[in-house]
């Protein structure tokens, strides 16, 4: 079974927390079950490894509760905040003094610390396009891909990409050998 950081998780209950408030949130987490809801109730340890199955799990008993720009799920939202609020700090500098070819490049290591389970390639970095690929993930979810377009999308923004069109032309969760994401942007 894949497992994600606790960083992934203190996001995603972060931003219910913003979005539902504590008391919203709190209920959410009751509705997921007595194992689920002790993982959840005590503190989440960012370096700690959870099952990927619980951030599905919260995922999916929160869409429809919190509201999203049209043509968006909430799991591409999470992936957006999540690179808001991970993408900070000393990660700060290199975007602003590195082009968007260059923090692409290394998104293959961000997934390797965050993600126990799969490998994530770099097909293409360009100045305004990137083809990226993840093949070997034990768990698809359709979740996570949106989450994963959504991260890659604001990332791009923050490092100056303008018009950012992402799409998932290949899913393991559909049946694919791998996900693919493509972007482009000015």
């Amino acid at each position: 079974m894949a497992r994600v950081k606790g960083t992934v998780i203190a996001s995603t209950l972060a931003f219910l927390n913003e979005k539902l408030g504590k008391d919203g949130t709190g209920r959410l987490i009751e509705g997921l079950g007595a194992e689920r809801s002790a993982l959840l109730k005590g503190p989440v340890l960012q370096g700690n490894w959870y099952p990927v199955d619980l951030l599905i799990k919260l995922v999916t008993a929160a869409e429809g509760k919190v509201a999203v720009p049209g043509g968006r799920t909430l799991a591409w939202e999470l992936g957006r905040y999540s690179a808001d609020t991970g993408l900070k700090g000393i990660y700060k500098v290199f975007f602003k003094m590195a082009d968007i070819s260059f923090i692409l490049k290394r998104a293959p290591g961000v997934w390797a610390s965050y993600y126990d389970s799969g490998m994530m390639q770099v097909l293409v970095a360009e100045p305004n396009k990137a083809i990226m690929r993840i093949a070997g993930f034990d768990q698809p979810s359709a979740i996570l891909c949106d989450r994963v377009l959504g991260w890659m999308e604001r990332t791009v923004e923050m490092s100056g990409g303008k018009r950012v069109v992402m799409s998932h032309p290949a899913c393991a969760a559909r049946g694919d050998d791998f996900c693919e994401y493509r972007g482009e942007w000015e």
